[in-house]
């Protein structure tokens, strides 16, 4: 009984400390948020927050998915595991994607291919094309057509990630989208999975 009280208080210590981590990622970038009219490039996270060593800026990223589901676990992970990137925005259609991403100068967008109004593959073409805007665009999708990657690659996405993926790939995938010029999508940068 002693052993099931003991592990019990060590879980809600966790459970504490990552209360505690959370608030003061929370306190940091109230205290570092821009103030109206500033550029985000006027914005210097430091002090007890999450910094980016060699930048000192955080990416900002609009995520676009008709299942919420999927953007509050996107959000989530964004804001526990990637101290670099910043969820500036979500979208469950394509033409909101595109007004947040306008909206906020984001550097990338995580963006699914079916999604109504506006699919991904169609916001894609006009924030690269019409808008000529420079975020990055991952897609994701959970099609298995080959000619999917080709439609990506002409769309100016930087990458592709096929659903189901882990938390871990999706980390990777936006990294790899952040160094990476547009349209330059290759056989590398399409995430997938055996059936």
């Amino acid at each position: 009984m002693l052993a099931e009280i003991w592990s019990g208080k060590q879980y809600l210590f966790k459970i504490r400390r990552k209360i505690e981590l959370y608030l003061e990622r929370v306190r940091c970038f109230c205290r570092n948020a821009p103030r109206r009219g500033a550029s985000r490039h006027d914005v210097q996270f430091g002090g007890n927050g999450p910094v980016l060593e060699d930048e000192g800026l955080r990416v900002r990223l609009v995520v676009a998915d008709d299942d919420a589901a999927i953007r509050r676990a996107v959000r989530m992970f964004i804001e526990w595991q990637c101290p670099d990137f910043v969820v500036v925005g979500e979208a469950a259609d394509g033409r909101a994607a595109l007004e947040l991403v306008q909206e906020h100068d984001a550097d990338v967008v995580l963006i699914d291919v079916r999604m109504p109004v506006l699919d991904g593959l169609s916001a894609a073409r006009a924030l690269k094309g019409e808008l000529r805007h420079r975020a990055a665009v991952v897609l994701m999708t959970s099609l298995t057509l080959p000619k999917i990657d080709e439609e990506s690659a002409r769309a100016g996405a930087a990458a592709l990630l096929r659903k189901p993926f882990s938390l871990a790939e999706l980390a990777a995938v936006l990294r790899r989208a952040v160094d990476k010029p547009a349209g330059a999508l290759g056989r590398a940068a399409a995430v997938s999975h055996p059936a």
